[in-house]
Parts: structure tokens; sequence; C-alpha cells
């Protein structure tokens, strides 16, 4: 099991305020054999698409979808908010499909969400 204290300050203890909360269940093994199929299920999902897209199109389909992704992976936020990824909720046609953690995944709650000027602190930002 890995140690989910990854980044400690000068006291051994872990700094919230710069690394935010310790996520504990990235630590922690499988508990059935097809969790790891179903974690992976969109990915696998995602590849199949571009292959019937190589096939059905050509080549450029599949490369142009691939590099508006990544495209759309270097626009973002501030380091202290969680990006929303509408953009790329819209070209994967995911948009309008309600999922768990759109339901259940309160961003006001969120541990993600960090004082700014601790993340920037943590970065090493000057200002302007």
């Amino acid at each position: 099991m890995q140690n989910p204290l990854k980044e400690t300050g000068e006291y051994g203890a872990h700094e919230v305020l710069k690394h935010g909360h310790v996520n504990v269940k990235e630590s922690l093994e499988m508990g059935h054999p097809l969790e790891l199929s179903e974690r992976n299920y969109a990915q696998n999902e995602f590849q199949r698409s571009l292959r019937t897209m190589r096939t059905l199109q050509g080549l450029h389909a599949p490369l142009k979808i691939v590099a508006e992704l990544r495209a759309c992976k270097t626009v973002g936020r501030l380091p202290c908010l969680p990006s929303s990824n509408l953009m790329r909720d819209t070209l994967l046609g995911n948009d309008d499909v309600l999922t768990f953690d759109d339901v259940y995944n309160d961003p006001e709650r969120s541990e993600e969400i960090r004082p700014a000027f601790a993340v920037m602190a943590k970065a090493n930002w000057t200002g302007f």
C-alpha cells in the first residue's frame, strides 16, 4: 500500500493548505477482479470508437478528435479551481449525459477547492 502522505512540511505533517486533502481512496487495493475493467471502461470505449471512426471515415477523423482533445487540455483555470471539462465533454458527446459524479459531487463540499494564495505559494508564483 502506498503512503497517502506524499508531500509533508518541515514538521513531517501533511500540509493541507498547500497540497489539499489526502485522497485515501487511491491508495486502497482493488476489491473485485472486475473493478479494473470497470475503471478502464471509458478509455476502452473511446479507443474502440476511434478504431471504428478510422475504419469508416479514414485516418483524419480520429487524428482530428485527438488533436482537439489535446488542445482542450491546455485551456485551464486558476490552479486552485477544478476544471469543469465542459469542452472535453462536448467533444466526446457527454455534455448531455448525467453521471453519478454530476449528481452527488457538490463543488462546495469538494476537497479540491483550496485557498488561491496557498496554491500560488506552492508554485512559487511571484505575481505580475
